[in-house]
C-alpha cells in the first residue's frame, strides 16, 4: 500500500487533514472508490456547469454505442444493498463482459456518497449460468 499524507487529500471527501495522520490507499488496480455528489445549480450557472462537464469528458461530441447492461443483487431473504453490474457491447466483442461489484455506501459523514467498487473483465458465452452459479438474481 502506498502512504499518502492526509494533507494531500481534499478535506471535503476524506475528512480531517491533520498532519499527524496518514491514509493508506489500496495498491491493487482493480479496487477503487466511487464518489457521488448530489446538488443543484441555478439557471444562471447552468451554462458554466455544462462547459465544465464538457472539459472533463472526451472531446469530439457524442459517440453512438450499443450496450447491454444488467444489474444483479445477491439472493438473500432481504433486499441486498450489494450490486453486481454486467455490461457488454452489442456490435463488437459480445463475449467480453465488464463486471462491476458495487458495495454499500460507507457510513462516515462526508460531503459525497462514497462506496467501494471492484471492476473486472469476464469472457463468457453463457453469462446467465455463470451469474446464477454466483447466487445473483436479476
Amino acid at each position: 500500500m502506498e502512504n499518502i499524507s492526509s494533507s494531500q487529500l481534499p478535506q471535503s471527501i476524506y475528512g480531517s487533514t491533520s498532519k499527524e495522520t496518514t491514509t493508506k490507499l489500496p495498491s491493487s488496480q482493480y479496487q477503487s472508490t466511487e464518489c457521488i455528489l448530489y446538488g443543484s445549480i441555478t439557471n444562471l450557472e447552468k451554462g458554466q456547469f455544462i462547459e465544465r462537464l464538457k472539459g472533463l469528458c472526451d472531446p469530439g461530441g457524442p459517440v453512438a454505442f450499443f450496450e447491454h447492461n444488467m444489474v444483479f443483487k445477491l439472493k438473500t431473504g432481504t433486499d441486498s444493498p450489494v450490486q453486481v453490474q454486467m455490461r457488454r457491447r452489442f456490435k463488437t466483442d459480445n463475449l467480453h463482459w465488464h463486471c462491476r461489484y458495487i458495495a454499500i455506501p460507507e457510513t462516515a459523514v462526508k460531503d459525497v456518497i462514497v462506496r467501494k467498487v471492484i471492476d473486472s473483465l469476464i469472457y463468457s458465452n453463457d453469462m446467465m449460468s455463470f451469474v446464477k452459479s454466483l447466487g445473483l438474481r436479476l
